[in-house]
């Protein structure tokens, strides 16, 4: 119903004459004064059509004798409280019954005409009827506005209490006159001192804060120097728990006056807990040192050896050794990236498994070689416990080697010399159960869980002698995981050993054993003489890369940008292109696709090699048309392998 019609509607009069000629006078008298008006034949049809929306009611003496005056009385006196209907009663002096009296004597806004009365009057009474209808009307506005007011804070207060508990936030008041602080529940359970919303003294809501943290609070918090500021203010600092925990608050308050009549200034504070923000944060830092330290460790004396090859002398037996000492001190920083980037992809989600049946026993055993360097440097003892037939998973096997390696040498570096390091391997009904044990430093109670976490170490005195970021055991429960397992640490504490346990679920049915031909020993197969074509913009990369090719006999170009590639490869015609990808102007895809594209250097074999070795960038790489892709920095053995399996163009 429009606007114009509710109020068309709230000016209407009903008219319950007692003769038609009545209502059609009483009709054309209201209309002359622009009052709308409807004239009913009973009394029930009075009571159907009453409601809040009608101006006033106009009805005679006569209606007294109608049965249905009851439900006209019932209907005016269920009106809303804002609501007092104006009934204007005709009536004869001389008709008025002690009964009558008592009935009309119900309502509170009665006006009675004695009859006949003159048209002047009736129309003087409805429109002082109107005028007190409509002032109701303003009251029914108003009310109806309060209510929306009131149910829209409301609800604005309520979803303001769900975003504060979604979001872990905790409200707290500052009363500066009555050096007082009104905590919410939330904030209560925040500083722990209590579990419902309290007021705290000045006193007692210091007593709460750290110690070295009470002086900074009480100046910025308690004591403002600027009670005027309308900027919101930050500070973090910790509280301790009745139980002696330690947690951090990050707080934000704003210093504000109650209102403009009253003076008093409050504080109004927004909080939350820091807690495993702080300690991420310090963590990250502390990895951070141990990366630049890691870093910097093998950096030292690959530079030194390079400087010491440069002076006379340099070369012979001093040489071998001074290489020898390079090449394991670069392993260890490609290993140690290499990790790095494991953690990345798998909490990103970006590693895929390459699973298939494979034995664990086999696994295991290629697991202890690896490690066997690790545990001889720190002259332990090591015994391993296998299973004398297969332990068959469904898995990736580099991955589970990997895992079992960096338990065998978390296990190496954290056992003082000479200890003791064992490997088992067995299976239950379910699971094939991978253990490595040691007697080394022992780890914590409260730290069995958070060893797997990233960047957690137990003992960084000894980490920063024997080298560690603290992501070994994360990715050993991210890769068990990764394969359905599980993995958990167990200690007495401190000085007392620890023991790893690996469980991944058991194939349901072993493999059908292959037949096994061992393959003839036959001779080293002679290195065919290539034409090699190396880009990179880097020069000292392609410069090595190619001495390294030149060496080893192979006929080598190199190129320095995507341009200088195309133009030598039309000159050149390679039988192998070693590309790098992050080129700047014309990356390696391009000038892949644009080599694939000329008929004459088509047959070429691209390698890609570069620094990037996601699963997503492999596949890019073989869409431009790359045949093999090699991460840096690559092992030149494995390279010479690749290009020793390729044959010269004809």
């Amino acid at each position: 119903m429009s606007i114009q019609v509710l109020e068309n509607q709230e000016r209407k009069v009903l008219v319950l004459p007692p003769t038609r000629r009545d209502g059609d006078v009483t009709r054309a008298l209201l209309r002359d004064v622009g009052l709308d008006c409807d004239v009913v034949g009973n009394a029930r049809m009075l009571a159907s059509q009453l409601n809040t929306s009608i101006g006033a009611v106009v009805l005679t003496d006569a209606a007294v004798a109608d049965p249905g005056l009851s439900s006209v009385m019932d209907a005016l006196d269920r009106q809303p409280q804002w609501s007092d209907m104006p009934v204007i009663l005709l009536s004869k002096a001389d008709n008025r019954s002690p009964a009558d009296k008592r009935r009309f004597g119900k309502l509170t806004n009665l006006t009675v005409l004695d009859r006949p009365t003159s048209g002047r009057a009736l129309v003087s009474a409805v429109e002082a009827a109107m005028r007190g209808r409509a002032r109701q009307y303003q009251i029914r506005d108003q009310l109806n506005s309060l209510q929306e007011a009131d149910t829209a804070l409301r609800e604005s207060a309520e979803r303001m209490s769900l975003g504060v508990q979604v979001a872990g936030l905790a409200l707290a008041e500052v009363d500066y006159a009555m050096q007082e602080v009104h905590l919410s529940a939330e904030a209560v359970g925040l500083f722990g001192v209590g579990d419902s919303a309290r007021t705290l003294s000045r006193a007692e809501f210091l007593q709460a804060v750290h110690p070295d943290d009470r002086e900074e609070v009480s100046r910025r918090l308690l004591h403002p120097a600027d009670t005027t500021c309308s900027d919101p203010a930050a500070i973090d600092y910790r509280v301790i728990w009745p139980d002696g925990r330690v947690k951090w608050v990050s707080q934000r308050h704003h210093v504000v006056l109650n209102g403009p009549l009253d003076r008093r200034v409050r504080a109004v504070i927004v909080a939350l807990d820091a807690t495993e923000r702080k300690n991420a944060d310090r963590r990250k830092d502390e990895f951070l040192a141990t990366l630049a330290h890691e870093l910097r460790n093998p950096l030292a004396p690959i530079r030194t050896g390079l400087q010491a090859l440069a002076r006379p002398g340099g070369e012979g037996a001093a040489g071998t050794v001074i290489r020898a000492i390079m090449e394991r001190q670069l392993s260890q920083m490609v290993r140690l990236i290499d990790d790095l980037l494991d953690v990345s992809r798998i909490s990103s989600g970006k590693v895929v498994l390459q699973r298939s049946r494979i034995d664990l026993r086999a696994i295991a055993e290629l697991a202890i070689e690896a490690s066997q360097p690790f545990i001889a440097a720190g002259h332990h003892e090591f015994a391993a416990e296998l299973p004398a037939g297969p332990v068959w998973v469904d898995g990736d096997a580099s991955r589970l080697s990997q895992v079992m390696i960096n338990l065998l040498n978390n296990a190496a570096k954290y056992t003082a010399e000479g200890g003791h390091l064992r490997l088992s391997l067995s299976s239950s009904d379910t699971d094939a159960i991978v253990q490595v044990q040691d007697n080394g430093v022992g780890i914590p109670p409260e730290m069995l869980d958070e060893v797997f976490d990233m960047f957690t170490q137990v003992n960084r005195t000894l980490d920063r002698s024997q080298g560690g970021l603290g992501i070994g055991l994360s990715l050993v429960r991210r890769l068990a995981e990764l394969h359905g397992g599980t993995v958990t640490a167990d200690s007495e504490g401190l000085g007392h050993g620890s023991t790893f346990t690996v469980r991944i679920p058991l194939l349901a049915t072993a493999p059908l054993l292959a037949e096994r031909h061992d393959a003839p020993d036959c001779e080293q197969p002679k290195r065919p003489s290539l034409r090699v074509l190396v880009v990179d913009d880097i020069p000292d990369v392609a410069d090595v890369l190619k001495m390294l090719l030149d060496l080893e006999g192979f006929e080598t170009r190199v190129a320095y940008s995507g341009a200088a590639a195309l133009d030598s490869a039309r000159d050149f015609r390679p039988d192998v292109v070693i590309c790098d990808i992050g080129l700047p102007e014309m990356d390696g895809h391009e000038i892949a696709r644009r080599l694939r594209r000329d008929p004459e250097i088509a047959p070429a074999t691209l390698i890609a090699l570069t620094g990037w070795g996601a699963e997503g960038e492999v596949r890019r790489t073989r869409e431009s048309g790359f045949d093999f892709h090699l991460v840096k920095p690559v092992d030149a053995n494995a390279l010479l392998e690749l290009l020793s399996h390729m044959e010269p163009r004809a």
